[in-house]
């Protein structure tokens, strides 16, 4: 089975993508389940020719990848999408006109989050509040309907009680859609650096989702400019199109995350926790010597978890973020001492590590506790044989 997911969706999502499959009985072991971002489903329904750029628009980002005709594939993601926008139009267009007259907007206290720009945690805050609010659903339905209007017409006019109001696709444009163009160009260009390649080099764009469609005409002007040999070109083919055909490009397949995934690194290293003072090459002889091919998890585009952890980093999600409005304060108490301090502690040249015992013994609790009732088991590394159809 093959399933996309955005691109930012990291271990604990693809970890709970995986239980969901395994409850459903649609395939007996993890092994089966391969996970490939949605950039990569597009890129493989239009392989590229020349270096290409693909676009996929989510609720919560937006996913950039760059394929090469050699094989290689780069990936980037904006956090910003579709949720965000719709969120936008509210803050900046609609509350702004209903404020003087609308009593309810009175009761939300809130720090309005920079507009077209991700802003994580004033946005997050701000989606607390408005979910919380009793208007809170219904402010947001009248805002995504706005963007669908708008997209056909350029403005719009509408009532909300005794209040006229309107809106217009200009004035979208101005208060959101500059700053998110600008802000999408800085992950464009870092992509672009990634890949090797310059603007004039890229052939092609492939684009999916709601928030490119609600701002095609600004998009064709932005990327024209900015990629002007390429050719922006709409698809709508659904990206299990594109899943099927993985293993006619398994390179694109993420093995190395397949194979060895943050969770069962981590899982592995708490089983070794050796005494003492121990480097880096030497966590990687004592992972080889259980069966763990180290050097390929040492590559710069896989650090996790051996030089991240070292760093005194834990693969993302294992625990909450515990500033995250989301997160009620009983719950942030219970996860506060698996932060409370790193697995692993530099010595003062930086040239070995040594393992924290009671933080090691905390997290191994932590994770035999989120294992307990899963059935993936993360005590053996995942056989990487995409299926073929």
């Amino acid at each position: 089975m093959i399933l996309t997911h955005p691109t930012p969706w990291g271990e604990a999502y693809r970890f709970n993508l995986r239980e969901a499959v395994l409850g459903a009985k649609l395939v007996p072991n993890p092994e089966q389940i391969f996970l490939i971002p949605n950039p990569t489903a597009l890129a493989l329904i239009n392989p590229p020719t020349e270096p290409t750029l693909y676009l996929v628009s989510n609720d919560a980002s937006t996913d950039l990848a760059i394929a090469l005709p050699d094989g290689q594939i780069f990936h980037q993601s904006h956090p910003y999408g579709r949720d965000a926008f719709h969120a936008d139009i509210f803050y900046q267009l609609l509350y702004p006109q209903w404020l003087p007259e609308q009593d309810f907007l009175n009761t939300i206290t809130w720090d309005l989050p920079w507009p077209g720009n991700p802003d994580r945690r004033r946005r997050e805050a701000a989606a607390v509040a408005l979910t919380r609010h009793p208007m809170g659903e219904m402010v947001l339905t009248i805002a995504a309907r706005v963007a669908q209007i708008l997209h056909h017409q350029p403005t719009f006019t509408s009532q909300l009680g005794a209040q006229t109001w309107g809106i217009s696709h200009e004035g979208i444009q101005e208060k959101i859609l500059r700053a998110w163009f600008e802000s999408f160009n800085g992950v464009l260009n870092d992509l672009l650096s990634l890949a090797g390649v310059t603007t004039t080099e890229i052939a092609a764009v492939y684009w999916q989702g709601d928030l490119l469609r609600s701002t095609l005409g600004e998009l064709r002007e932005q990327l024209g400019w900015k990629l002007p040999n390429a050719q922006l070109v709409a698809q709508d083919t659904p990206l299990a199109v594109g899943a099927v055909q993985l293993p006619q490009q398994p390179d694109w397949g993420e093995r190395v995350e397949h194979q060895y995934s943050d969770f069962f690194l981590l899982a592995e290293l708490l089983r070794i926790a050796p005494q003492g003072d121990v480097s880096l090459d030497s966590l990687c002889g004592l992972l080889q010597r259980r069966g763990v091919n180290a050097k390929v998890c040492r590559e710069a585009r896989r650090a996790y978890p051996l030089t991240a952890l070292l760093q005194g980093q834990l693969p993302g999600g294992l625990v909450p973020d515990l500033a995250d409005p989301w997160l009620l304060p009983q719950g942030a108490a219970a996860y506060k001492a698996l932060t409370a301090a790193p697995l692993l502690t530099p010595n003062e040249e930086g040239t070995a590590y040594r393992f924290n015992s009671s933080q090691a013994q905390r997290l191994a609790q932590y994770l035999k506790l989120c294992l307990a009732t899963t059935h993936q088991t993360l005590k053996e590394p995942l056989s990487f044989n995409p299926p073929r159809f």
